[in-house]
């Protein structure tokens, strides 16, 4: 083989060997999954938790929920009106498997994509708590479940 051929090999090899690096680099966060779909770690995305039903305290309750279940919670407070009627689940930044994984823990059927361009955002999931909370899968931090009396 000629000196060239050689070097266009050599360089052929490590520009593949760049590129397998780069992916395995990208995939970083995720863990194994099921089927061939991986499973996003937790603690990898950020997570912003809304009151949108007016229950004083009731994104906070949600939010330690989370925490509890190892999500990393950046943000309790209200949304801009209580006026929800069911729970939902909202993909900020175009990774629908982030907001699938927060809705299953809470059981909320809802999880819509709504990307907006916000370069102050760092939340990439939204949980807006609506209405119908009881029928969420919640946990208090101190162990009791959250009762409709509540």
């Amino acid at each position: 083989m000629s000196r060239i051929a050689l070097w266009a090999c050599a360089a052929g090899v490590v520009a593949v060997a760049g590129i397998l690096a780069v992916r395995s680099w990208e995939v970083a966060p995720t863990v194994a999954g099921t089927a061939g779909s991986p499973r996003v770690a937790h603690s990898s995305f950020h997570v912003e938790v809304l009151n949108g039903c007016g229950v004083d305290g009731i994104a906070r309750r949600v939010g330690v929920t989370l925490r509890q279940r190892g999500f990393d919670v950046m943000t309790m407070e209200n949304a801009e009106t209580f006026g929800y009627p069911e729970s939902m689940v909202l993909d900020r930044v175009g990774k629908p498997e982030y907001a699938r994984l927060v809705a299953e823990a809470l059981g909320i059927p809802n999880h819509l994509q709504q990307k907006v361009a916000d370069p102050f955002r760092i939340e990439e999931v939204t949980v807006i708590i609506g209405h119908d909370y009881r029928r969420l899968s919640l946990v208090e931090a101190r162990g009791s479940s959250l009762s409709a009396a509540q």
